[in-house]
């Protein structure tokens, strides 16, 4: 006691020394609480404005396990495109393009080669005999075919005569239709409408017609006497409506005589019955590209 009266500025530094060493250690406990705990008293850790400075720092020891994880297994998967498929892809590109290459000349063709034939358009189109493709291999024919064979040609002689007779078809449509009351534009107009019916009273008086053909034989006939007899109605239009109502009939009868024709042509392709280009019976064979 008596060295400390004796001594009492070295007292009070010791003092203050210790108080130090008290604080210190206390600040420096304080600090190691760790931050992940999920209770957080009021007002402590974070401030107002930042409510996460108050998080801890994540270890360094968490970045590596973190890191280690993700080159483990990647929280997502991406397959990227082969290349097979990206080959395949354009193959099926280009294979389009050249599709649609081939349509557009198969257009250009269909468009220029039609010359007159694109006057049919006044009453829709006289019926023509579908363009056939020519067939030079021949093969043995059974009965039935040959019956049908020699049916065919004589069928097809008959459109065929048609057709050479009246080379002007869509000349004589044109001729009336712009000058209706010219009585001699009237009269050939009315003669093909004519002999559009006898092809069909010539077809129903065919003597030997095939039993699997007499039903499309005989659909086809009337056929050709109906749009006969509608397409000599449109001349007696006596005004515009009239005239209008007897182009759509005449055209309706045009649709029921290209569902006749077909259905005469797919009896000789199914019934596998050929002929020559060369061949009458030729106008009952399809090409790629049917003109009317």
């Amino acid at each position: 006691m008596q060295w400390i009266r004796s001594h009492p500025y070295v007292v009070a530094i010791i003092a203050t020394v210790l108080l130090l060493a008290v604080g210190f250690l206390i600040v420096v406990n304080r600090s190691a609480v760790s931050g992940d705990s999920g209770l957080r008293a009021w007002g402590g850790g974070g401030s107002l404005l930042n409510p996460l400075s108050g998080a801890g720092a994540q270890t360094s020891s968490d970045t590596q396990n973190i890191y280690t994880s993700v080159r483990q297994g990647a929280p997502f998967n991406w397959q990227p495109v082969s290349s097979n498929d990206a080959s395949a892809e354009d193959v099926t590109n280009a294979a389009f393009e050249s599709f649609l290459e081939e349509l557009a000349q198969a257009g250009k063709a269909a468009v220029t080669g039609g010359g007159s034939e694109a006057l049919l358009d006044a009453y829709e189109f006289i019926p023509k005999a579908l363009i056939s493709i020519e067939t030079e291999s021949q093969k043995p024919r059974t009965a039935s075919q040959s019956a049908l064979y020699e049916y065919g040609n004589e069928a097809g002689s008959l459109i065929q005569s048609f057709e050479d007779t009246h080379r002007n078809m869509p000349q004589v449509l044109k001729d009336q239709f712009e000058d209706r009351d010219d009585e001699e534009k009237r009269g050939r107009l009315v003669e093909l409408a004519s002999s559009l019916s006898g092809v069909g009273r010539a077809l129903r008086a065919i003597e030997f017609v095939p039993s699997q053909a007499a039903s499309a034989n005989k659909n086809l006939a009337e056929s050709y006497i109906e749009i006969g007899l509608k397409l000599s109605q449109i001349p007696n239009a006596a005004n515009d409506d009239e005239l209008l109502k007897a182009m759509l009939a005449y055209n309706t009868g045009v649709e029921t005589f290209i569902k006749n024709y077909v259905a005469l042509a797919t009896l000789f392709s199914i019934s596998g019955v050929t002929f020559r280009s060369d061949e009458p019976g030729s106008v009952f064979l399809f090409s790629s590209s049917p003109s009317f």
